[in-house]
């Protein structure tokens, strides 16, 4: 069972063929999106006759780098936040990079906040609010982009050149030190969300139907298909002059698929031409970064360095015997951190996504090791694919290549200022271009005595002015000076004057005046808050004042209170919807009117120990801690949609029209109150492999063995790949639900020749480690169900003895069994276990029962291992036609709910569960039909040979209700009903004609 683990991770994909490199004994799976599989030393590739899974590869990568202004010239990369050190020569060991400023981050009091490292000035709400004419909230990749239009349209905070930012922007937010959030500490932002990304403007050149999207939980970066939903965090260039020069640099994309996006923009320091030098001597220098690469990529052997793939802590020693053995000439090789890496993508590129003419030899199109622990696991480090560009984590037991690099900064810098005195007036540059003292009097160098520096002092032309001397750090009266910059340099020249003095004239006019009052006047009935896109306003009473230097443009935005109305401004030198600009050319007065609003207030309360996101279909809610408002026009009809957070679940609606699952339907006829309940604990979607909140498809190969996850988007498949191939035909899989409590579901296993039981941890399609849970089982004790008994939120496992009766249950933590008892002993052998869930909605798993004999139907209700006084009959005397199908919370109330189907007839019946009274229910039909629905080909013809079969259920579109997932066993068509309580809201096929040796799970 260990070598089906971890013996090989294969993807199978569509228009693929597969290369073996019989240099690594490594085997990858290529296709017009890239490599896409690898199998360890050893591994078999086994392809199905006529198995062609399309494959999207949902990766958490990381593309690391810093933004800036369009120039070409060297960029000196940031430090990625890791200070911790895991292992001698990692990245929190050397921390190369030009260290972070403190405040890295600047409030500029306008609802801005500027990056001091990179001067990129970014919305201070990264929550994509609705602002103006403008509608925030979750969007598709276009619609990202004109939701950019629209705020420079609208004067967005007074300016007008906001651009969504492409994926180099976006991930110098990152602090790779920390995750949920991974932005550095004290970083002034608010409504960041750190369970969804964050569109870029940059397209995946290996597929332009995706484009990369950030994450902030720990600064993961993907691509999705564009047509999915993610959030917008606009960015617009600062002043010049980044801290350190750690500007950002372009990404390369030249090729423009939208009106704004990367291409169209190229924002960044663009590319040195050439942009690589072979220095002769197999290195390679990158002229855009200024580090020094091995122009062999390929870890080859040296002396007594083994080359070759290696596990992390064998990489760090790789870098140890090279620096040992005088590699190339050098003795300061590092393995790169996960930005200097990244520095040498090209987005316009793929298969190697390295730019054109890198020089560079053997660059495998598979993982390289990063010096980057990753912060939410630390058994992990970032790894880059060399294939696209992805960065991911991987865990430091695995083995990956290794690419040396020098130089660059390493350790902190020191400064080197010049200062000038004196009558005259003149100017100092350097001989390396960093000081030209006129505007630029600072510079900044790595500490050593090799590093010199050549100062040249020339005075101004034309204004009898002279050069005297150098005093500080230098001396002497030559116009050129040297400065050894092995420490921080401090310089001063003088220039001095004509004895002359020049005469001071005599004012004609009155002089202008240092500064302007701007005064806002409230009026009206209403109330509201205004704010200003400089400067601030300070109140007294319904008038604020502010003092503006002469011609400061200064743009109001005027918000209307709870139960109030923006009427007008006026004043103003022009208007926009809610918006005042006003030029200080003088003293200037405006005045802002809100009024009583004549609608109807909701109110919106959010109750529970947890938390989640609520939106409106129509205006925008108020918040005030747990409590949001908004004010509508009488008849006003809409929809209040809940998204919990990672660690809550949505629980209930109390106070709407028509609750419907995550859903709450209002019509405005009166002032409405409505609460929406929150627990604290954990998402339990079933198979959730992606931890998305949303269903996903488990496949297994009756011929090879193999098996496969289809990561799923409603009827859409997201990712499908190979898990694991030629798993043993005497290993069962036996459940697949999350028994680490990662939210991710994982895969119970079972030998059924020894009763080994096996668990597979997986992360995504991949299974990251696993273990024995036990050895030996007997052959009469048998796994009935997986459920969460202890609400601990990791599975655990439910057994029967076939002899006894007895029933037993495992309470599981990942792997390992901690604690284990008897439920009951001998149960009467006539009961049967039909499944568990959640009938009263308190976070624990129950137990459903059927007498065989009677049709009885009654639940357990548990606590851990135990069982509840609450426990009780359910039904009586259920026809035998009748057979329970599935649970599974169908009307999204956070109880699961009983689903019936007639063997005789074909219909199928829900009953609504609470606890164990049945609270409702209905024949199962398609929405807006009054007849009952009997079970038929889901394109309305008849049944046909084989037939439709229900195989599983689950939430397949996230909206908290149970679905349906049905199979056509003589096409091997894949259908999903999307359920809405008893109601089938709609569907549609996941696929078709899938080979009949694939069985879902």
């Amino acid at each position: 069972m260990r070598s089906v683990c971890y013996n090989s991770i294969i993807l199978i994909v569509k228009n693929s063929y597969v290369k073996e490199d019989s240099v690594m004994d490594r085997i990858f799976c290529y296709s017009r999106r890239g490599v896409c599989c690898v199998t360890s030393k050893g591994g078999r590739l086994r392809l199905s006759a006529g198995l062609f899974l399309e494959v999207f590869v949902l990766l958490v990568a990381i593309f690391v780098c810093l933004g800036g202004v369009p120039y070409a010239a060297t960029v000196s990369l940031g430090q990625t936040g890791q200070a911790t050190s895991y292992a001698a020569g990692d990245d929190g060991a050397i921390m190369a990079g030009v260290p972070w400023p403190n405040p890295r981050f600047t409030d500029n009091g306008d609802q801005t906040i500027t990056d001091t490292l990179t001067a990129l000035v970014w919305s201070k709400d990264a929550g994509t609010p609705s602002t103006g004419s403008c509608t925030g909230g979750k969007k598709t990749w276009q619609q990202a982009l004109d939701y950019v239009a629209c705020l420079n349209a609208t004067n967005y905070f007074g300016h007008n050149d906001w651009r969504l930012p492409n994926v180099n922007e976006l991930e110098s937010l990152i602090d790779g030190g920390r995750y949920d959030l991974s932005l550095p500490s004290g970083h002034l932002f608010v409504n960041v969300r750190s369970e969804v990304y964050y569109w870029s403007s940059t397209i995946r050149a290996a597929d332009t139907s995706t484009a990369w999207v950030v994450f902030m939980y720990d600064g993961g970066v993907s691509s999705d298909d564009r047509s999915t939903n993610g959030y917008v965090w606009p960015v617009r260039s600062g002043p010049s002059g980044a801290f350190g020069n750690a500007a950002i640099w372009q990404t390369g994309q030249t090729t423009s698929y939208a009106v704004g996006d990367d291409g169209a923009s190229r924002a960044g320091v663009s590319w040195p031409n050439p942009r690589f030098t072979d220095n002769g001597n197999q290195t390679v220098t990158d002229n855009l970064t200024g580090l020094l690469w091995s122009r062999d990529a390929g870890t080859s052997t040296w002396g007594n360095c083994t080359g070759g793939i290696k596990t992390w802590q064998g990489a760090l020693d790789y870098m140890t015997c090279l620096n040992t053995a005088g590699y190339l000439g050098y003795n300061d090789w590092r393995l790169p951190n996960r930005k200097e890496l990244m520095s040498l993508i090209s987005r316009q590129m793929y298969s190697p996504p390295l730019p054109s003419g890198h020089l560079f030899i053997n660059p495998w199109s598979h993982e390289y090791w990063s010096s980057t622990t990753q912060a939410s696991d630390t058994s992990n480090a970032w790894i880059i694919h060399m294939d696209e560009g992805y960065v991911y984590p991987s865990a430091k037991v695995g083995n990956n290549y290794v690419w040396p690099v020098r130089s660059g900064q390493v350790g902190d810098l020191v400064a080197l200022i010049i200062s000038k005195s004196g009558t005259g007036s003149g100017t100092v540059t350097s001989s390396d271009g960093k000081i030209n003292c006129g505007a630029t009097c600072t510079a900044n160098y790595t500490p050593s005595a090799a590093t010199t520096v050549t100062l040249t002092a020339k005075a101004t032309a034309d204004t009898d002015s002279s050069f005297t001397g150098w005093s500080g750090d230098c001396s002497g009266t030559a116009s050129t000076c040297t400065v050894t910059m092995s420490a921080a340099r401090s310089v001063k020249a003088t220039f001095s004057g004509s004895s002359t003095p020049t005469p001071t004239p005599t004012p004609t006019s009155t002089p202008n005046p240092t500064q302007y009052t701007l005064t806002v006047n409230k009026a009206g009935a209403g109330s509201g808050t205004i704010a200003t896109s400089t400067g601030s306003l300070t109140w007294s009473g319904n008038t604020g004042t502010a003092a503006y230097a002469p011609n400061s443009s200064v743009t109001l935005t005027a918000t209307p209170g709870m139960s109030s109305t923006f009427d007008n401004w006026s004043g103003c030198d022009t208007t926009s919807a809610n918006q005042c600009t006003v030029q200080m050319t003088g003293n200037k007065t405006v005045e802002v009117t809100f009024t009583t609003g004549s609608g109807f207030l909701l109110t919106v309360t959010k109750t529970g120990n947890g938390n989640g996101i609520v939106t409106t279909s129509t205006g925008t809610l108020t918040w005030n801690g747990n409590i949001g408002s908004a004010l509508y026009t009488p008849g006003t009809s809409l929809m209040i949609t809940v998204e919990p957070d990672k660690s809550s679940v949505f629980t209930g609606w109390s106070g709407c029209d028509v609750p419907i699952g995550n859903q709450c339907s209002l019509t405005m006829t009166a002032a409405k109150n409505v609460s929406v309940g929150f627990s604290g604990g954990c998402k339990k979607t079933r198979k959730d492999f992606d931890a998305d909140g949303k269903s996903d498809i488990l496949w297994q190969n009756s011929t090879t063995g193999d098996v496969a996850v289809w990561l799923m988007n409603g009827t859409a498949k997201k990712s499908v790949a190979i898990a694991a191939n030629g798993v043993p035909k005497n290993w069962n899989a036996r459940a697949s639900e999350d028994f680490n409590g990662d939210g991710k579901a994982d895969i119970l296993w079972q030998d059924t020749n020894t009763g080994d039981v096996f668990v597979w941890l997986m992360d995504g399609t991949k299974p990251m480690q696993g273990d024995f849970a036990d050895k030996g089982i007997p052959s009469d004790w048998q796994i009935k169900s997986v459920g969460d008994f202890d609400g601990d939120c990791n599975s655990d496992v439910l057994w029967q003895n076939s002899n006894s009766g007895d029933v037993f249950i495992w309470l599981m933590d990942g792997t390992k069994i901690k604690s284990q008892d008897f439920a009951i002993k001998n149960m009467p052998v006539d009961w049967d276990v039909k499944g568990v869930g959640d009938f009263n909605g308190d976070g624990k798993s129950d137990v459903l029962w059927q007498n065989r004999n009677t049709g009885d139907v009654y639940g357990w209700i548990m606590d851990g291992i135990k069982l509840q006084s609450s426990s009780g009959s359910i039904a009586k005397g259920m026809p035998s036609e009748w057979q329970i199908k599935a649970i599974g919370d169908y009307n999204g109330d956070g109880k699961s709910d009983i689903h019936l189907y007639n063997v005789n007839t074909g219909q199928l019946f829900i009953w609504l569960m609470n606890g164990t009274k049945i609270s409702g229910g209905d024949f199962v039909r398609p929405k807006g039909s009054s007849s009952p629905l009997q079970l038929r080909q889901m394109t309305d013809s008849g049944l046909g040979a084989g037939g439709w079969q229900m195989k599983t259920t689950g939430d397949y579109n996230g909206d908290g209700m149970n679905d349906m997932l049905w199979q056509d066993d003589s096409t091997g068509d894949v259908y999903m009903w999307f359920m809405d309580s008893t109601t089938i809201s709609s569907g549609g096929y996941a696929d078709q004609g899938v080979p009949s040796d694939w069985s879902i799970y």
